[in-house]
């Protein structure tokens, strides 16, 4: 694991190199198609979002992962996902100072495994984000906006507490259930927040194909989700049954704990950077893809950033109706 980091690290500087080095047009094409609010799915991810990143590799700069006779989609559907839910459920600042956002990645496994490719894939996808907010090209934020942490029983020992930099992007590995170790969690990136922004941090939790209608173990992280509140909590499963069933599982979470009036509900669709091929197996006649359908739930007093609510496809309704 630490030699992939390593490696992905090194490909981050070239990365950076090659961005100061060279302004490809590409790059401004598809920032100006990008402003436009085209529709969410992997044609525009590939033609525009990760164009440039895939096809104007030069000079030492070669990522076999990321060329085109890869099947891209294949291994980013994770990172895509998050940058999808990062840019939807985003709060309105109240000023234009720098505001850092936090996502949790609840049940991390294969993200760990494609540790490499997510990394160079998020960071790459900030810093188009960061050109199509308006940002000037090449100037970067002081100190990162995006903060990953990775949890879950399957994340390395080693990686424990392992605080890694990865400019634009800082990631972070916690060991263990995110009931078990969330004060930790959140004491430490509350504290960065702290030092480096003026406003406290928008935290997004992400639970990738978790399952949580089959599996009880996740029943002490929903409560404690349902009952801290303040994060938006997107969560994604392989069928739109078992979507469906989570997202029943999840009202009845919010109404045992007695706080449907903190909650709305985001009711289950189609994501639209799900894995393309399906995992539809023997006993599963259903359609089914890795990330293939996302839900969730949504604090009662979110603010979306100016204009999300007009763009934003998504339907998000009143849990006190379920």
């Amino acid at each position: 694991w630490s030699r992939g980091l390593d490696e992905a690290n090194w490909q981050v500087y070239k990365l950076m190199t090659w961005l100061r080095q060279r302004d490809p047009n590409s790059i401004d094409d598809c920032v100006r198609e990008l402003r436009k609010h085209l529709p969410e799915n992997w044609n525009v991810m590939m033609s525009c979002r990760l164009k440039a990143l895939v096809e104007q590799q030069d000079g030492p700069f070669k990522i076999p992962e990321f060329a085109p006779k890869y099947p891209t989609p294949i291994t980013l559907h994770s990172a895509a996902t998050i940058d999808y839910a990062v840019r939807r459920f985003r709060r309105r600042s109240s000023d234009a100072s720098p505001e850092c956002v936090i996502v949790d990645v609840l049940g991390a496994e294969k993200e760990v495994d494609q540790l490499k490719q997510t990394i160079i894939a998020l960071h790459w996808l900030h810093y188009i984000d960061l050109l199509v907010a308006g940002r000037p090209r090449g100037v970067h934020p002081d100190k990162p906006q995006l903060h990953l942490n990775l949890i879950g029983p399957e994340v390395p020992f080693d990686a424990y507490d392992d605080s890694t930099r990865i400019y634009p992007v800082t990631m972070q590995m916690y060991n263990g259930l995110y009931h078990e170790v969330k004060r930790t969690i959140w004491d430490h990136s509350h504290a960065y927040a702290r030092r480096n922004f003026r406003h406290s941090p928008h935290r997004l939790v992400f639970m990738p194909n978790a399952g949580i209608a089959a599996f009880t173990s996740w029943e002490p992280t929903l409560k404690m989700l349902v009952n801290e509140f303040g994060a938006v909590v997107i969560i994604t499963d392989y069928t739109e049954e078992a979507a469906n069933m989570g997202l029943t599982e999840l009202k009845k979470m919010v109404l045992r704990e007695k706080a449907a009036a903190r909650w709305n509900f985001l009711e289950v669709q189609v994501n639209p950077y799900r894995q393309p091929v399906s995992c539809k197996g023997a006993d599963n006649a259903m359609p089914s893809y890795a990330n293939g359908f996302i839900f969730g739930m949504i604090p009662s007093d979110f603010t979306y950033r100016d204009g999300d609510e007009k763009r934003d496809e998504v339907q998000v309704v009143d849990c006190s109706s379920a």
